[in-house]
């Protein structure tokens, strides 16, 4: 019953079809006539106007169709009104690839929306490497928003089967751009995007039609066969204001085809012609539409009345004047062409050349093999540009491993088996936060044999190994006469190998005090607040990663890598303390102090700067001046509240904040999510997400191959 009640209206809605479908004879109660290609299509004006905005307003006006019940469609054939006609009337679903064009034009001019979407939708599935091309072009004609994102899907989907295709060269700076960006778009290799890119900035309009004297051999063929190309057309009256100005838009003096009247225009694309019917007075305006230019495009209006042809809107006699003119000879023509061309594709090249640096930034540089990064330091469309260069140089580095890129995170597609996102620790086990889809996955499924973990671990992550240590509680022999035995801590430093899923000990230290652990050059440090003594053991050597200790005399309350230098920070009377070593010579040297809490803060890489963010919401940038000496400049305060924080990281222009729950009040939380949603900064993120979580140690950004993941069925951390 309750299936029955909650299905109400699809159940009457399908009834009432069945209903009238069975009664529609074509004259029953009929009281309005429809008139295609001389076929009579007898019909009611309720359901016209119900169904039909475009007979809705004919109905209305005081029109002459509307006194004598009969109107004449002349914009579509006579087998399309009929599979618009039983669909309204009987619900038959008479969509096929052969008709589904002149079906969509038709519903788009008499507005009916649930058949517009109707072939919105199968237009979608229908979609193949075969046609999405003519699919796309009658989308962005039509302004069909719905086809259009699903005609850049699919694109994306297939990129590398749509590159050599006209519609892709054909793409806007920002569609494509988009497309380059896209985390869904699939490549076999980031080395194909950037060669796409190269080939759409370098694309030249190898088809333009120049126009001569004001005509083309298109113009001319056109008028030949003008006849023949009347057939099933869009003649959208009634949103032909809304088309006109798309048309505008890309073509700034397309409405002025039509010689200054306020008649509505309609189109449609043909054989790289497009066609604009005036549906008021039977003439049509060809509009060459494969000039790149379309500033110096052919405009011509044809009268089928008299088949005199008026040129740029001149008057026939001004026309006459203009052709009485010396003709040019062959040679002439053709060289006045060939500059004409290489005038036009010097322009487009130039222009998009302006959108090479956008088009790099939305690539994944950093994947780009080494080979092709080199390759492009002598490609003249990157050496021409500095900011290029700048982006290239800036991969190279990566590739190279040069210190101030060490921690660069890296941005993978979806279609890569690569994933990108950040290591933690909670309740004895490893999770795995993805960036890409805020997925939990655990990385190891069973809790450490033995072990229990204070209320802070030190993890850090080098490639596939996940690097960390775990506090034991060793029972020690006796040392008197009466067997008192004692216990101690020992920290056990441990690695895991997500490739072949095993652990390996590296060494124990005695020890009670918090140690940072960080990755320097792909190698462990360990930041130890005592000295003790290390034991190392001897399967750690199975390895290549090495493994040391820097101890300090004073327990830092966060370290982090700057280039060459670990920064430690300490609690001072004026808000944090800074220091500095290198792992060489191990010297400590006092930087500055800093405003703002030294407790529960973080760092997070964005490209090759590394900003710090304090726990009340203080963003600092650390900087090298021209003397060589560390800075720290305050850019914003994000927050006014103090929250206890796990980590940060700034992925694909999205600054994921990881820290503990904010508050209880679920009102106040949700209003510091739209305020941090709300907040940016310039070319690093436009947006902060807020993660609340339960988490024993720092999060670690890391990449894992996607099979490694495991769904957790452990509580989740995330809040």
């Amino acid at each position: 019953m309750s299936f029955y009640v909650g299905n109400f209206k699809s159940f009457v809605a399908e009834g009432f079809q069945k209903c009238i479908g069975q009664k529609w004879t074509h004259d029953d109660y009929s009281d309005f006539t429809v008139v295609v290609e001389e076929m009579e299509f007898n019909c009611h004006k309720f359901i016209l106007s119900s169904c039909s905005s475009f007979f809705n307003g004919l109905l209305r006006a005081e029109m002459r169709e509307n006194s004598e019940n009969r109107a004449v469609l002349k914009s579509m054939s006579k087998e399309t009104f009929a599979v618009i006609i039983n669909a309204v009337y009987k619900g038959e679903n008479g969509l096929t690839k052969e008709n589904i064009l002149p079906v969509w034009r038709a519903t788009i001019f008499l507005d009916i929306a649930f058949l517009i979407e109707m072939c919105e939708y199968f237009v979608s599935q229908d979609m193949s490497l075969t046609n999405f091309e003519i699919y796309y072009e009658n989308a962005m004609l039509l302004e069909s928003k719905a086809v259009v994102k699903n005609s850049h899907d699919f694109m994306i989907r297939n990129f590398q089967q749509i590159t050599d295709t006209k519609t892709f060269f054909e793409l806007s700076a920002d569609e494509f751009c988009n497309m380059v960006d896209s985390h869904n778009l699939i490549a076999d290799s980031e080395d194909d995007v950037i060669e796409s890119i190269l080939q759409w900035i370098n694309y030249k309009h190898h088809d333009v039609q120049v126009q001569i004297d004001g005509r083309t051999d298109d113009v001319c063929r056109y008028q030949e066969n003008s006849s023949e190309i009347n057939n099933d057309v869009d003649t959208n009256n009634h949103s032909n204001k809304r088309k006109n100005d798309s048309q505008n838009e890309r073509n700034p003096e397309a409405g002025h085809t039509n010689n200054g009247s306020n008649e509505q225009i309609n189109e449609f694309t043909k054989d790289n012609i497009t066609i604009v019917f005036d549906a008021t007075n039977d003439k049509q305006t060809v509009l060459n539409a494969s000039s790149p230019d379309i500033s110096k495009a052919v405009f011509c209006s044809i009268d089928n009345a008299d088949n005199r042809a008026e040129v740029n809107g001149c008057e026939p006699h001004q026309q006459q004047q203009q052709t009485s003119v010396k003709e040019p000879t062959d040679n002439e023509h053709k060289n006045q062409t060939l500059e004409t061309e290489r005038e036009l594709n010097s322009s487009v090249v130039s222009d998009r050349g302006n959108h090479l640096i956008q088009l790099l930034r939305s690539a994944r540089m950093f994947l780009v093999s080494r080979g092709c990064l080199e390759t492009l330091t002598r490609n003249p469309v990157i050496t021409s540009k500095p900011d290029a260069m700048n982006i290239v140089y800036d991969a190279l580095m990566y590739k190279y491993k040069a210190v101030n890129y060490r921690n660069t995170i890296v941005r993978y597609r979806e279609c890569s088996n690569i994933i990108n996102g950040v290591a933690f620790f909670w309740d004895n086990l490893v999770f795995f936060y993805s960036l890409l889809n805020d997925g939990v996955y655990i990385l190891f499924d069973k809790k450490l044999e033995k072990g229990c973990f204070p209320s802070f671990v030190g993890l850090t992550a080098i490639n596939s190994l996940l690097c960390f240590y775990v506090t034991v509680e060793e029972l020690l022999p006796s040392t008197d006469n009466n067997k008192r035995r004692t216990y101690e801590n020992f920290k056990y430093f441990k690695m895991y190998n997500l490739e072949d899923d095993s652990f390996l000990d590296v060494g124990k230290l005695k020890s009670r005090n918090m140690s940072f652990l960080l990755n320097y050059n792909d190698n462990v440090i360990a930041i130890e607040g005592s000295y003790g003594e290390l034991t190392v053991f001897t399967n750690y050597y199975k390895i290549s990663v090495g493994f040391s200790i820097i101890y300090q005399w004073r327990n830092p309350t966060f370290t982090t890598l700057f280039e060459d230098d670990i920064l430690l920070f300490y609690v001072s009377e004026e808000g944090t303390e800074i220091k500095s070593c290198k792992p060489s010579n191990r010297e400590l040297v006092t930087l500055s102090e800093i405003e703002g809490p030294a407790e529960r803060m973080t760092s997070f890489q964005h490209g090759k700067h590394l900003y710090l963010l304090q726990k009340n919401g203080n963003l600092w940038l650390v900087t090298r001046s021209n003397s060589d000496c560390i800075e720290f400049i305050k850019l914003e305060k994000l927050w006014d509240l103090e929250w206890n924080l796990h980590g940060a990281v700034c992925y694909n222009k999205l600054l994921f904040v990881f820290g503990e729950k904010i508050v209880s009040n679920q009102e106040l939380k949700n209003i510091f999510i739209t305020e941090m949603k709300n907040k940016s900064l310039t070319d690093v993120f436009d947006s902060i997400k807020v993660v609340e979580m339960n988490c024993q140690s720092q999060v670690v950004p890391m990449t894992v191959d996607k099979s490694r993941l495991k769904h957790s069925d452990e509580k989740s951390p995330i809040y």
